[in-house]
C-alpha cells in the first residue's frame, strides 16, 4: 500500500491534504514529522494547512510550491524525501516571514546587507559584460519581487553562469531575486543544511534566526 493516499492526515496540529499522490517511495508523514520537530513551533505557528498536489497557479508560475492564507500549496511531483522537506521549509519561511515582518526587517539590517550583495551582483554582471540593455542599475536596489529581474537573472544569465559569479556574494543564484527570497533561501538552508552557511553568507539572518531560536 501507498505511503501516501489521497486524504488528509495531521502531523501535531498540522493538517496535510493529499489531492493527488506523491511517489510510492516518499513518506509525507515522515517528512513533515521531520520538519516539525526541527524548529520550534514559533516559526509555523502562522501555518494553518499543506495542500499536496496539481495547482494550476504553481504551473502559470513555474514553481514547485507557494505559501498564502496560511496555506502551503505544493506540488506532489517530487524527487526525494529531500526535496519536499526543502521545499516546504522554504514556504514556511514565508509564514514566518508573514507574521514577523515587522521583527524581521525593522531594524533595516537584512536589507542593508541584500543591498550590498546586489551591488557586487552589479559590479560581478557588469565586469562580465552580462549587463542586457532591458536592464537598468536602479533595478538592482529594488527590494521587492520583480518578474522581470527574475527572468533576467534565471532565464537571460542562467544559474548556471550566475552561481560562479555570485559564490562569494550569494549563498544561492535564486537568493539574488529580491529581499523575500533572500531571507527564505536562508532560512531553508539554516534549518536544512548548515547553520554556519547561513553565518557566513547571511549573518543578518542568522543574527535574527538564532533570536527566535533562544525564545
Amino acid at each position: 500500500m501507498s505511503e501516501n493516499p489521497i486524504g488528509d492526515f495531521y502531523v501535531g496540529e498540522l493538517r496535510i491534504y493529499i489531492k493527488e499522490p506523491l511517489p510510492e517511495h516518499i513518506n509525507a508523514k515522515e517528512c513533515f514529522s521531520y520538519i516539525l520537530r526541527k524548529m520550534p513551533k514559533i516559526f509555523y505557528q502562522n501555518l494553518d494547512k499543506v495542500f499536496i498536489g496539481q495547482f494550476p497557479f504553481l504551473k502559470s508560475r513555474q514553481v514547485d510550491a507557494i505559501y498564502k492564507d496560511r496555506c502551503i500549496y505544493i506540488t506532489n511531483n517530487q524527487e526525494t524525501n529531500d526535496s519536499l522537506i526543502a521545499d516546504v521549509i522554504h514556504e514556511i519561511a514565508h509564514a514566518f516571514e508573514d507574521m514577523k515582518r515587522d521583527e524581521i526587517y525593522g531594524d533595516q539590517e537584512i536589507k542593508k546587507e541584500f543591498l550590498s550583495k546586489r551591488q557586487a551582483l552589479y559590479q560581478a554582471l557588469h565586469t562580465n559584460n552580462m549587463i542586457v540593455d532591458e536592464i537598468e542599475k536602479h533595478e538592482f536596489y529594488d527590494v521587492s519581487y520583480s518578474e522581470k529581474f527574475d527572468n533576467y537573472l534565471y532565464k537571460t544569465v542562467g544559474y548556471n553562469k550566475l552561481g560562479p559569479l555570485i559564490s562569494n556574494i550569494f549563498i544561492s543564484p535564486y537568493a539574488a531575486t529580491c529581499l523575500r527570497e533572500y531571507f527564505a533561501n536562508a532560512f531553508e538552508i539554516f534549518f536544512v543544511n548548515d547553520l554556519s552557511l547561513v553565518q557566513n553568507y547571511t549573518p543578518s539572518v542568522y543574527k535574527k534566526l538564532i533570536q527566535y531560536l533562544e525564545f
